[in-house]
């Protein structure tokens, strides 16, 4: 289960409106974030593991605006969004049900991937990664990367893939040993990102994905996990065997 945050509420921890959470049977102020560890325990009893995922800058749901397309804005310093990564791992640190740590929702905008300038999100992804990964932190996280372009676009993965370095500051150089045994691929799909002749032909989505967006390339470099896609009814597959495939880990050999 993907739970989303704030690096608004993670900063400021503000007091939830009753009414919000009068579900919880509490009274009196409740911090945002005793509510979050809240829904994390609920998760964790029903058997479900949890996905810390790093949502907005500001308080908002997705994508409103172009304030929060980037994993920074200027209210919200790149140093500050990694410094509330490592505050949620040693957070949840304790909490066997908190496996995976989803670094940015969709990074969308000006983003780039492998220029190795100040919007390269592969870049600012491994020093996240790497400051989540740290033995102050918390080691034992994956590392979920999302793809440029609304989360879809891993074309570039192939010839710039993500190298983690736990505990170092500085992206990898290419020269010398990483490690990305705890790293995780994470695209997202939408109906909309493409045409519906594409959606309804099993074959022309997964060539689509494949080939265009790179999840092929980028799922021989490390496991890939489908963090959204379109519900399929949608897509021409509700009723359809590809809908079985549509459900299951991506596996580059037979597709979705």
């Amino acid at each position: 289960m993907r739970l989303p945050f704030s690096n608004y509420i993670v900063e400021c921890n503000p007091v939830v409106r009753e009414t919000t959470i009068s579900r919880l049977g509490v009274s009196g102020a409740v911090h945002a974030l005793a509510v979050y560890d809240r829904v994390v325990a609920a998760l964790a009893n029903q058997g479900l593991m949890v996905i810390l995922d790093d949502h907005t800058s500001d308080p908002e749901w997705c994508c409103p605006d172009s304030e929060n397309a980037l994993w920074h804005n200027d209210r919200y310093a790149e140093s500050q969004w990694i410094a509330d990564w490592v505050a949620m791992a040693q957070r949840y640190r304790g909490v066997r049900a908190v496996v995976g740590a989803d670094l940015r929702n969709e990074p969308s905008g000006p983003t780039e991937w492998g220029t190795g300038k100040s919007l390269d999100w592969r870049l600012a992804a491994e020093r996240a990664g790497n400051a989540v990964l740290s033995e102050s932190a918390n080691p034992n996280l994956i590392i979920m990367v999302e793809g440029i372009d609304r989360g879809k676009d891993l074309s570039h993965v192939e010839r710039y893939p993500i190298c983690l370095r736990p505990g170092q500051q500085s992206p990898y150089s290419g020269r010398g040993p990483c490690e990305s045994a705890n790293l995780v691929y994470a695209p997202h799909d939408y109906a909309f990102f493409q045409d519906a002749a594409v959606n309804r032909d099993y074959g022309k989505l997964t060539h689509y994905l494949n080939m265009t967006e790179g999840w092929a390339a980028a799922a021989s470099a490390a496991p890939l996990w489908i963090g959204v896609r379109p519900r399929l009814r949608h897509c021409g597959l509700a009723n359809s065997a590809h809908a079985a495939h549509h459900r299951a880990a991506y596996d580059p050999a037979a597709g979705l």
